[in-house]
């Protein structure tokens, strides 16, 4: 699978309840606000389609995905959960021609675009390749089309997770530790500057 078959979706609605005040998303991580960074490396690749689904009315999140060239799809309902945000992009994507659908965390600022490329090298005939933290499957989660009609179902906190379970078989690819860094409090913030 190539960049240019591929579409991506950023879930960036999260209510940050771990963080505490103020807007995770828009917390400043090595001069930029945390959700520019998977924003820009995204935009360093010819991928077919941009996504990114934030809350609606939140305009700041939104400003930073439309600069870097994504559709921005709102959420209405973000205290759903992550299930809720993931299929309104996915529906998004049914309507496109993509063959593959790259799913990422807007709170996780440093995977590298070498490790979204090789999602998509080792993915092959498999309905899935997921990204490997330890034993732990993580995001980024690369589907196949044949995957977007159970993506479009999800709601609730049920989210990729729960699609990957029932498909055989996934491709695991080893990710560094460093790049799979998620920021949910502000501890990991502040952590995320030292590293």
């Amino acid at each position: 699978m190539t960049p240019q078959d591929t579409a991506v979706l950023v879930l960036a609605a999260g209510l940050s309840r771990r963080f505490g005040d103020g807007d995770k998303l828009l917390a400043p991580v090595r001069g930029q606000p945390l959700a520019a960074h998977v924003a820009a490396t995204v935009a360093k690749a010819p991928f077919a389609d941009r996504f990114a689904v934030v809350p609606a009315g939140n305009q700041a999140r939104a400003s930073i995905f439309a600069a870097a060239g994504f559709q921005v799809i709102e959420n209405a309902q973000p205290a759903r959960g992550q299930g809720r945000s993931l299929a309104l992009g996915a529906q998004n994507v049914c309507g496109t021609p993509a063959g593959g659908l790259l799913v990422l965390l807007a709170d996780m600022p440093f995977v590298r675009l070498a490790h979204l490329l090789t999602l998509l090298e080792r993915i092959g005939e498999a309905p899935a390749a997921a990204s490997l933290h330890g034993a732990r499957r993580i995001p980024p989660t690369l589907f196949a089309r044949q995957a977007f009609a159970d993506l479009s179902a999800l709601d609730g906190d049920a989210g990729a997770r729960s699609v990957l379970g029932r498909l055989d078989p996934v491709v695991e690819v080893p990710m560094a530790p460093e790049a799979a860094v998620d920021i949910d409090t502000a501890a990991d913030l502040e952590d995320s500057d030292r590293t």
